[in-house]
């Protein structure tokens, strides 16, 4: 299915129109297929401060983003099955445990929501009006001096 664009405080409102949709044409689910077995094994080695992360902010960036991969894809396929004897459910990795300026620099997350509306948007000035206001300015002074 293509992209939807809308405003972010419509998010969950585009969300289920997309879903509507999508269940009224034929869609082939799109997964990221991901080795979550290393990823998660990868990940246990860095907390128990594994050699290969100490000193290695690029590295450390590259396991969290796989991380957050993990933990999404937790969300579209969760890991759950019976192991010695009891049912257990798959669950996400805690991000913590890393740098703020790692989980910075990893996550896609760009702050807080602007929300504006329409004619908020529509009366924001432009760079040509800032421009255009100095250059009237420039000219009736200009004139004066005459």
């Amino acid at each position: 299915m293509n992209n939807a664009y809308g405003r972010y405080c419509d998010k969950d409102a585009i969300i289920a129109e997309a879903q509507k949709y999508s269940d009224t044409v034929e869609c082939e689910d799109f997964v990221e297929k991901l080795d979550r077995r290393a990823i998660k094994l990868r990940y246990n080695a860095y907390c128990n401060d594994a050699k290969k992360y100490r000193n290695n902010f690029d590295g450390e960036v590259d396991l969290c983003r796989q991380c957050i991969a993990y933990n999404k894809s937790l969300k579209y396929k969760p890991v759950e099955g019976y192991y010695d004897g009891e049912y257990k459910q798959g669950e996400l990795l805690d991000l913590s445990v890393f740098p703020d300026d790692v989980r910075n620099e990893a996550d896609d997350n760009w702050g807080e929501p602007i929300d504006f509306t329409i004619e908020e948007m529509l009366d924001m000035p432009v760079m040509g009006d800032e421009i255009g206001e100095q250059n009237n300015v420039s000219d009736n002074e200009s004139h004066d001096n005459f």
